[in-house]
């Protein structure tokens, strides 16, 4: 009877080393990862949530909404007007991109194609409504991983040649990379230009 409870102890002691020894994030653990990031990047640029869309669209210049999905943003300039068709209009995004570290306060650059250090570079061609098929991007690979829900959502709010800030929580950004791993993404600059 001591021998098997001793056995049995053993395979115990072993089976908690092996689940606390687990690396696996949970989506848990992302989630809450997440919140420190978005939080820390917050703190460290001076920006305040502030608790419904501004009336008249104008926002203070450090002052972000949080949609309904979860999506914080910023609007610089919400354009000419003009407003995306679902389905029907192209849109060019031109954007410097950050994701957030999880562990630090640092920021991971990601990508620019945005104003005189883009030499060269496209834009991010997306169909308003279609978040990362294939047929629908029209651009490189690496551009194409920036489509997402969350970059077509901020369109309901803005129009042609607009420019916002917007922070895209990774349960709704791209698949290949933020959903995968856990990421926010930060839209430090972010310029839509109709078709």
């Amino acid at each position: 009877m001591k021998r098997a409870f001793n056995v049995l102890l053993i395979v115990c002691v072993t089976l908690v080393a092996i689940a606390c020894g687990s690396k696996t994030r949970t989506y848990t653990d992302m989630k809450k990862d997440q919140r420190k990031a978005i939080s820390r990047l917050m703190d460290e640029k001076g920006y305040e949530v502030i608790k419904d869309y501004p009336e008249n669209g104008v926002f203070g210049k450090n002052e972000f909404v949080q949609l309904s999905n979860g999506v914080y943003l910023n609007v610089i300039d919400s354009g000419n007007g003009t407003r995306a068709e679902l389905g029907k209009t192209v849109v060019y995004c031109r954007f410097t991109a950050y994701r957030p570290s999880l562990d630090s306060t640092s920021m991971y650059y990601t990508y620019t194609n945005y104003g005189p250090t883009s030499g060269g570079t496209i834009p991010l061609e997306i169909k308003y409504g279609y978040t990362s098929s294939p047929e629908n991007v029209s651009s490189t690979s690496i551009l194409a991983s920036y489509a997402s829900e969350g970059l077509h959502s901020i369109l309901q709010y803005v129009g042609d040649k607009s420019t916002v800030r917007a922070i895209v929580p990774f349960e709704i950004g791209s698949q290949n990379v933020d959903m995968k791993y856990g990421y926010p993404l930060y839209y430090e600059i972010l310029k839509f230009t109709f078709e």
